[in-house]
């Protein structure tokens, strides 16, 4: 044994753990923004990635804009075949029915994207949401031909 003392004296020892944690330090080189040249050349870049930023903003919005005026319109041709083609002892529940269809429609969508996303891929979910809405569509038109043939200066058949 060495002497008692002189290991409890040590300062690598015991006196760091009663230390305060130091904080990282950042080191920030801010010399290069002084020259002209390359702070014009940050500049352009900085506005530059904004722009990619906006434009993979702003392009999905403009794709998607038109989309409520068409769900609106939709929604007043709906309700007028409902309106034309609903004799009267039955308007009040197929109105009912037409209400529970349109407010469940976005939930069931989003249903499907999740469970075709976790079966097999978010680009297949974003696709076969299409495909699917396109064949309703196809299906209802074939199925229902009384709506194809609609015209409104005569009464459904």
């Amino acid at each position: 044994m060495s002497g008692g003392a002189s290991e409890l004296d040590d300062d690598n020892g015991a006196n760091e753990a009663h230390e305060a944690p130091r904080r990282a330090r950042i080191d920030l080189d801010l010399t290069p923004l002084r020259h002209r040249a390359f702070r014009n050349l940050w500049i352009g870049r900085t506005v530059s990635n904004l722009g990619g930023v906006i434009v993979t903003v702003a392009v999905p919005y403009q794709m998607y804009s038109p989309a409520g005026p068409a769900d609106f319109y939709s929604g007043v041709l709906r309700t007028m075949m409902l309106i034309r083609g609903t004799p009267d002892p039955l308007s009040g529940r197929l109105s009912g029915v037409e209400f529970a269809q349109v407010a469940s429609a976005a939930n069931l969508g989003h249903l499907e994207a999740r469970v075709a996303a976790a079966l097999v891929s978010l680009r297949v979910a974003v696709v076969s949401g299409g495909i699917l809405c396109a064949a309703g569509g196809v299906a209802t038109a074939l199925l229902l031909p009384g709506f194809r043939r609609d015209d409104a200066d005569r009464p459904l058949e």
